[in-house]
């Protein structure tokens, strides 16, 4: 594998601009090139990707009070999972970098998401609705690229 980054997770937190809101995002990514500081338990600035579950409880702050933060300070691809059983739904968010403004990531015709940010990095959406779905098994295939 490629040393393009470091990927956190709780509970390492994110504030997106120096004097912002502290986030603990459930994962994100951050480039190696990305100028950041990084305190003990914390980083500081715009992460590369962030990647949100949504749970009832945190509906509107992941979908409307984070999705605007994250746009403001620049952060390149935000994706929201939604794994209720009523109402399945993934939606991916990549920034416009001349309009400072997110827009929709479309998903090819195979329901497939690729990356703007980590090269050669997808995801197959149906993998994320799977009861017990095989980790090593889908890691190999998008290790493969196919």
């Amino acid at each position: 594998m490629k040393r393009l980054g470091k990927v956190y997770s709780g509970p390492y937190t994110l504030r997106a601009k120096a004097q912002g809101n502290a986030r603990e995002p459930d994962i994100f990514a951050v480039m190696q090139n990305n100028p950041r500081q990084e305190t003990g338990k914390e980083f500081i600035g715009a992460a590369d990707v962030v990647v949100e579950v949504i749970s009832d409880d945190s509906l509107f702050r992941d979908r409307v009070t984070k999705f605007d933060e994250y746009e403001a300070a620049g952060v390149r691809e935000y994706r929201l999972i939604a794994p209720r059983p009523e109402r399945q739904r993934a939606d991916s968010y990549v920034l416009d970098a001349d309009a400072g403004r997110y827009r929709p990531a479309s998903l090819e015709a195979d329901r497939i998401f690729r990356s703007t940010v980590l090269p050669g990095f997808w995801l197959d959406v149906d993998w994320l609705w799977q009861e017990s779905p095989n980790v090593a098994e889908i890691y190999e295939t998008i290790r493969r690229g196919n």
